[in-house]
């Protein structure tokens, strides 16, 4: 989570909401490392940033040798194609379990359910699913 995206929930409860029920957020970006330790002084919280492609790889690494299934969830088709290649040829271990790019709007009840369907055929939880997400315009898709 960046500056951008804290000041975009900032003015927008749905996705402040979203972020809210995240249950993981991590800081990506010196700033909001800094704002964590000014308001939430006594919490443990990440005191570092944390690079999200860093993560996402790290992720894909170590979950290799832990059975790890993940389900690629955003971005074109053609990008998330590339990825998904590009993922099994770095990582040939990892368990790649589905790959989807939904529409770069609101999903229909109808959509979301049948999504949510796959998902769980894909027997990837309890693991995994990464989403690629570009604040503010895919946001809405993923709620």
């Amino acid at each position: 989570m960046n500056a951008y995206t804290l000041a975009l929930a900032d003015k927008d409860a749905r996705l402040s909401a979203m972020l809210g029920e995240a249950a993981v957020n991590f800081p990506d970006g010196k700033s909001v490392v800094w704002a964590n330790r000014l308001l939430h002084r006594r919490r443990a919280l990440p005191g570092e940033r944390v690079y999200g492609p860093d993560l996402f790889l790290d992720v894909f690494a170590l979950g290799s040798d832990a059975g790890l299934r993940h389900y690629l969830l955003g971005s074109t088709p053609h990008v998330l194609a590339r990825l998904e290649a590009a993922l099994r040829t770095r990582f040939p271990r990892a368990l790649i379990a589905g790959a989807e790019s939904p529409p770069f709007r609101p999903p229909t009840a109808a959509e979301r359910e049948s999504q949510r369907a796959r998902i769980a055929a894909s027997e990837v939880v309890p693991a995994l699913v990464e989403l690629e997400v570009a604040v503010p315009r895919s946001a809405p898709a993923l709620r």
